[in-house]
C-alpha cells in the first residue's frame, strides 16, 4: 500500500514537471519573437516580396502564444527593438505580416503604439 502511494506521488510530481516545462516554452518572450520571426528578415527588410512559409508559420505560432494583452504588447515591444537594432527592417512591413501570413488579428500592429494594443 505504501509503495502505491509513493508511486502515485512520484507520478504527480512528474506530471507537474511536464506541465511546468510546457508552460515555460509557451511563455511570450523576446527570444520567442526572434526565434519565430527570424526567417522573416528578408521580407521585413523589403528584399523579398513575400515572406517564406517558415516565417508565416512563426507568425501563426506567435499569435497562438499571445493570449493576453501583456503578451501582445511584449511581442510588439520586442519587434520595435528589432527594428531599432537592425538597420533596414521596416515598421510598415511588420504591420503587414499578420494579413500576408493569413494570421489576421482583431487589431492593427503599430510598433510606434505598442502600449495601445488591446
Amino acid at each position: 500500500m505504501k509503495s502505491t502511494s509513493i508511486a502515485g506521488i512520484l507520478l504527480l510530481m512528474m506530471l507537474w514537471n511536464v506541465y511546468m516545462a510546457t508552460e515555460g516554452v509557451r511563455a511570450m518572450s523576446c527570444g520567442n519573437v526572434s526565434l519565430n520571426l527570424g526567417t522573416c528578415m528578408y521580407y521585413l527588410a523589403g528584399i523579398e516580396p513575400r515572406p517564406p512559409f517558415s516565417c508565416c508559420d512563426g507568425v501563426r505560432h506567435l499569435k497562438s502564444l499571445a493570449v493576453s494583452t501583456a503578451d501582445r504588447r511584449l511581442a510588439c515591444h520586442c519587434m520595435r527593438v528589432a527594428v531599432d537594432r537592425y538597420t533596414g527592417l521596416r515598421n510598415d512591413l511588420f504591420k503587414t505580416l499578420p494579413d500576408v501570413c493569413c494570421a489576421s488579428l482583431s487589431f492593427s500592429v503599430d510598433l510606434e503604439k505598442c502600449d495601445e494594443i488591446p
